[in-house]
């Protein structure tokens, strides 16, 4: 992949971890390094209100009748969040088909069943942001 990220636990990133620290701390660490592995997947859900905003101004100067404009953006917001977690959860799944069919497959280990736990943790990242 170009930015190095991959569906193995050896694909991690480890080194940014300890970017800027002399010694070891944890908390940072681990701050660290989830920010590299779901940084773009935190940013993406974060612009979600700002994509409703533009949106429904778009739809609303694009349509003559003046209906409850307020309630549109709030609106654009919750449908493109449940869209998001529509498709987290759903890549989520598909990596659930992946593991169950290949579950004898000598590699399931290695690639399946990390990809699947990534996936997990994913999801819940969507959920919490």
């Amino acid at each position: 992949l170009v930015t190095g990220h991959g569906n193995q636990f050896s694909d991690l990133q480890l080194d940014v971890a300890f970017i800027g620290f002399d010694t070891f701390s944890p908390i940072p660490s681990a701050v660290l390094l989830s920010l590299n592995t779901f940084g773009m997947n935190i940013a993406w859900v974060s612009l979600l209100p700002f994509l409703a905003f533009c949106h429904s101004f778009q739809s609303s100067s694009s349509s003559s009748s003046t209906s409850s404009s307020s309630s549109t953006p709030f609106k654009s917001i919750h449908c493109m969040a449940n869209l998001a977690s529509l498709l987290a959860s759903f890549d989520m799944f598909t990596s659930l088909v992946c593991v169950a069919i290949h579950r004898r497959h000598l590699m399931v280990w290695a690639i399946f069943a990390p990809k699947f736990m990534l996936d997990g943790v994913l999801y819940i990242v969507w959920l919490v942001t």
